[in-house]
């Protein structure tokens, strides 16, 4: 235990039913009851991830429709040469909106 750099241990009592409360969000973070007790402890945000994969996922369809879009816009005389213009200047903004998100999800994940 002296090479351990967490040497130092905490107790606690609680009550059955605060026992059970705490217990069941351990289980719903997906962290370690330790991990878990730690960051409650010292303020830090709990973060729940699990279904931010099937986001990930949502987020690349959605880039790719974009793209699809835009080729399809770049491909024929849909629009008048003006309108083809604010429309691709709006797809760049929904293509760069997804990927500060996707960024962002990313960093969560690790």
């Amino acid at each position: 235990m002296a090479n351990r750099k967490k040497n130092k241990q905490l107790k606690f009592r609680a009550n059955p039913k605060d026992h059970k409360k705490i217990k069941i969000k351990i289980e719903k973070s997906g962290l370690t009851q330790n991990e878990f007790l730690l960051r409650s402890a010292l303020d830090k945000r709990i973060i729940r991830t699990e279904n931010l994969t099937d986001v990930r996922i949502e987020l690349k369809r959605i880039g790719n429709n974009i793209n699809q879009i835009a080729r399809k816009i770049n491909q024929g005389n849909i629009l008048t040469a003006e309108e083809k213009e604010k429309f691709l200047e709006e797809l760049k903004k929904l293509q760069a909106a997804q990927n500060k998100i996707n960024k962002n999800l990313l960093e969560i994940l690790k």
